[in-house]
């Protein structure tokens, strides 16, 4: 009789435990609702995944969208990106206004050392190109105004050299002779001959000044660590 009951007893727990596994497990393509489980913990219905392109029309559009951006930015006239550009490419933009005032008696010692030996130099060198000493000087002072709002480098002399000079003079002197020989048997006024020079010396270093300007522009800096 008692392993009758016992039967009996473990038929009916294996009913009622069929019964309430039928109850709670959910059909196919339905999501179980039992309250045992919360519904963020749940498994999403299945969706067909999107083929995806590679190199496609969505890179493009990424492309376009930054581009898009880009020229917002300069069609709403961003001031951060033009703030950007201007430290880019005029440095003195950006250090200029976080000068420190401690700093001015150092760089005035440091001028008037560099002065002391740039003027004469410039004086002497003068000489090389056929032209007035006055001239010397202003290779001097505008080459050293110029770099210091468009240069970086801190320890980078500016001014003349000796055979940028002899080969400046070599020209003016070459030009110089179709100067005498449109004036022959005579000789030319001495204010013609100082204002031809000036005109051939400041022609080749407006051209030599622009072909450096595109060398800079198209960032070909690197032909100059190559050839020296």
């Amino acid at each position: 009789m008692s392993l009758e009951r016992a039967g009996d007893s473990d038929r009916g727990r294996a009913d009622t435990t069929m019964h309430n596994s039928s109850e709670g497990t959910p059909l196919l393509g339905e999501r179980s609702s039992s309250p045992s489980t919360p519904e963020h913990l749940l498994p999403a219905p299945s969706q067909t995944p999107t083929p995806r392109r590679r190199g496609g029309y969505q890179s493009g559009r990424r492309r376009g969208q930054r581009g898009s951006t880009a020229l917002g930015r300069v069609s709403n006239f961003d001031p951060k990106w033009w703030v950007q550009r201007a430290r880019y490419y005029v440095p003195i933009t950006g250090w200029l206004p976080n000068y420190q005032a401690s700093n001015l008696v150092v760089d005035v010692k440091a001028g008037f050392m560099v002065a002391c030996l740039l003027i004469p130099q410039a004086l002497s060198y003068s000489s090389l190109t056929h032209l007035p000493p006055a001239y010397g000087l202003y290779t001097a002072l505008v080459p050293a105004l110029v770099y210091g709002m468009l240069g970086t480098s801190r320890h980078l002399s500016m001014g003349p050299e000796a055979l940028i000079s002899v080969l400046t003079g070599t020209l003016v002197k070459g030009q110089l002779k179709h100067l005498y020989g449109a004036y022959s048997p005579g000789m030319p006024p001495a204010d013609t001959v100082e204002h031809f020079s000036t005109a051939v010396a400041s022609a080749v270093a407006l051209l030599s000044g622009l072909f450096t300007f595109a060398l800079g522009m198209f960032r070909l800096g690197f032909l100059d660590s190559m050839i020296s």
